[in-house]
């Protein structure tokens, strides 16, 4: 996980929204995008572009629940420190 890339999915409202939701549940594309319903975007593929921006990020990961047949995202972490002094990420608290 690069901090840089970190601050950058970080630094967008609709992101930081789609974090606050996966860190209850993991979720498709069309989920997150009905439970951000006023906080999100107009259009689905702006969502689908967060997705993608946090999982490039190493925030999120993407994997296909065979369950629900479906496409569906995940945190990757739910905590993670930044050293200001190092401008690194010192600990990641896995998700279980």
């Amino acid at each position: 996980m690069r901090i840089d890339k970190v601050i950058h999915a970080l630094n967008a409202s609709t992101r930081r929204e789609i974090m606050k939701l996966l860190a209850e549940k993991s979720m498709s594309a069309p989920e997150v995008f009905k439970q951000l319903g006023d906080k999100g975007p107009e259009h689905r593929p702006s969502v689908n572009k967060a997705l993608e921006v946090l999982k490039e990020s190493g925030l999120l990961t993407k994997y296909y629940d065979n369950q629900d047949n479906q496409i569906k995202y995940k945190l990757t972490s739910r905590r993670v420190t930044i050293d200001f002094k190092q401008m690194e990420i010192v600990e990641v608290e896995e998700e279980s």
